[in-house]
């Protein structure tokens, strides 16, 4: 079955929403587990990696709804 281009749009769209979902979830257990531990360790890895888990999800969100929009016009 080939997909057609708003299609695939679409299916983008919704696959940059899940993964910001999933980066978040995870960016909440990193900092709520092994955030705690690395911070007693190496305060600048950990909270380099957690800056990043925390602006990632929101750019990947932004760019889903802006290519969920971009589908819905080629309907």
């Amino acid at each position: 079955m080939v997909l057609q281009p708003k299609y695939k749009l679409a299916n983008t769209s919704l696959t940059f929403g899940l993964a910001g979902l999933v980066l978040y979830i995870l960016q909440c257990c990193f900092d709520f587990t092994i955030g705690l531990l690395l911070d007693a360790v190496t305060a600048g890895i950990s909270a380099a990696f957690s800056t990043v888990l925390d602006i990632l999800p929101f750019v990947l969100w932004f760019v889903g709804i802006v290519i969920g929009h971009v589908a819905l016009s080629k309907l």
